[in-house]
């Protein structure tokens, strides 16, 4: 009965996440994503050689980045073999990702009642913020699948009773290398993990040298996997750690806290917070239960979960990242999309905690309690369907998932105005892959930052796409272009929150 219910939950995930798959189109990082698994190819070059690249061109492309290879040569490979460019594809891969992480989660805790294993599946996969980046081609869900699998592992190394002879336990401490080499190549955030399991592995004590021996091995195969990157990025691309500066806000402790509160939003109820008390009620029952549960053990004077330990190690080593790099370097650190890299420390904590209610339900012979932890489960249940369905209805087309409003729906809007010998503007490249799929006859292409750093422009008149995004940034352009003798000739809302804004050189003065 337990197996069922759990592998039915499964399906209705899948099915559902499947169900989403052609409500966006590409948009602006998915784009810049294409061409790096393309091995640095716009959509126009694709057009013109007919295949999707190599891997060499893949590691190429990547090298000088802030990103790791894996998913990159991952798609590329899929691309290459399905002979097709589908977003559907790629989004249907990243729904294979997120089984992947749920049977991580489901695995990770093998050993606890059955509703708290579908308390984490719940908590896993009903989540805006997760549906997200599943639906968007990004390497995050292969991250978070990663992170739960190396930690799954980590803790069948540490839990090993003996250990037993080493002929018995080197494929497990083999598959532990695997998964943390793994880990390493989808994602730089890995480094939190791995330091999170490193204290989580030397708490272990009975048989200490032996365990200690056979863990050196386990670091062994990870290192010899890892080299090879390690060694490319240091002949090839010395400068792949720099991310660039793009967040040109003040560092101030308001900015700090507004931003880290607005990211917990996005990971707990997709900033749905406001004017919702379905999902106030589910992120106070989060944020004041984990702490009970941990009050609830230590009063039963029983020893605290490890797993949720390792959660908290793995959140805390992410936060300090955090302020330090926004402290010293920029903003850009706290950027909500990168909270992601909770998002697996987030799913642990909370299924522990809910463990520990589901223990004292079933023990005690009080009938409130077994209420208690149903109504706790019901909560997570509807606040994570309220979750998706906000979702759903963003009318942002970067971020939402309504089919009236994406880049396909923009682009086609802006076909009838924009011809292939014209020049469009935008605050970043758009790179072909994000209008090119969608648009017949692809226009000439400048940033925002082209056009500040040019004392001229080479065109008598150009269009701006204004998205809503950076206004900043655009008012700045639209200042430079004064300068440069443009004014605007012309507006045209294309819909999505979108304006076209023409601009034309005046003509030059004739002496009197």
């Amino acid at each position: 009965m337990a197996r069922t219910s759990i592998r039915v939950a499964l399906w209705i995930a899948v099915i559902f996440y499947a169900s989403c798959l052609d409500l966006k189109d590409i948009w602006t990082d998915e784009g810049a994503r294409y061409i790096l698994m393309s091995g640095g190819q716009t959509w126009e070059q694709y057009n013109q050689t007919g295949h999707h690249g190599s891997f060499a061109g893949v590691i190429t492309a990547v090298g000088p980045t802030s990103y790791q290879p894996l998913y990159y040569l991952t798609a590329n490979a899929i691309l290459r073999a399905a002979r097709s460019n589908s977003a559907i594809l790629l989004r249907l891969v990243n729904i294979l990702w997120l089984l992947a992480a749920l049977q991580g989660l489901l695995r990770f805790f093998r050993g606890y009642g059955v509703f708290t294993r579908l308390f984490a599946l719940v908590i896993l996969a009903l989540n805006g913020f997760m549906l997200m980046h599943v639906m968007q081609i990004r390497e995050y869900p292969m991250y978070v699948a990663l992170m739960l699998w190396s930690g799954c592992l980590c803790f069948e190394v540490l839990e090993t009773p003996g250990p037993p002879p080493f002929r018995q336990w080197w494929g497990r401490l083999a598959g532990y290398g695997l998964a943390m080499a793994l880990l390493f190549y989808a994602h730089v955030a890995c480094v939190f993990a791995f330091a999170a399991q490193a204290v989580i592995l030397l708490t272990r004590k009975p048989n200490r040298p032996a365990f200690l021996r056979g863990l050196a091995f386990a670091y062994a195969v990870a290192a010899a996997l890892v080299t090879p990157w390690l060694v490319t990025i240091y002949v090839r691309f010395p400068n792949k750690i720099d991310p660039g500066s793009w967040d040109r806000r003040q560092a101030t402790f308001t900015l700090l806290r507004d931003s880290m509160l607005t990211g917990f939003r996005h990971l707990l109820t997709y900033d749905v917070w406001n004017g919702a008390p379905l999902q106030q009620a589910f992120t106070i029952l989060i944020l004041a239960g984990i702490p009970l549960a941990w009050a609830a053990t230590l009063l039963r004077r029983e020893a605290l979960d490890r797993r949720a330990l390792y959660a908290v190690l793995t959140m805390v080593f992410f936060a300090v990242f955090q302020i330090v790099y926004f402290f010293k370097n920029e903003p850009q650190s706290v950027w909500p999309r990168y909270f992601i890299a909770y998002f697996a420390g987030y799913a642990i904590l909370a299924t522990s905690a809910f463990a520990v209610l589901e223990r004292h339900a079933r023990l005690s012979p009080n009938p409130l309690w077994k209420a208690a932890a149903a109504a706790v489960f019901l909560l997570a249940c509807t606040a994570g369907a309220a979750q998706i369905h906000y979702y759903r209805a963003d009318p942002y087309m970067d971020t939402g998932m309504t089919a009236q409003c994406n880049w396909r729906v923009v682009t086609r809007a802006m076909i009838p105005h924009i011809g292939p010998a014209e020049t469009i503007a935008y605050y970043f490249p758009l790179q072909a892959w994000t209008i090119g799929i969608n648009y017949p006859n692809y226009p000439h292409e400048l940033s925002y930052t082209q056009i500040l750093n040019a004392k001229s422009l080479p065109v008598p008149a150009l269009w701006i796409l204004d998205t809503g995004v950076m206004p900043e940034f655009l008012h700045k352009t639209m200042e430079h272009l004064e300068t440069l003798r443009y004014s605007q000739s012309r507006a045209v809302d294309i819909g999505c929150q979108c304006k076209l804004l023409q601009y034309q050189l005046a003509a030059p003065e004739v002496p009197k």
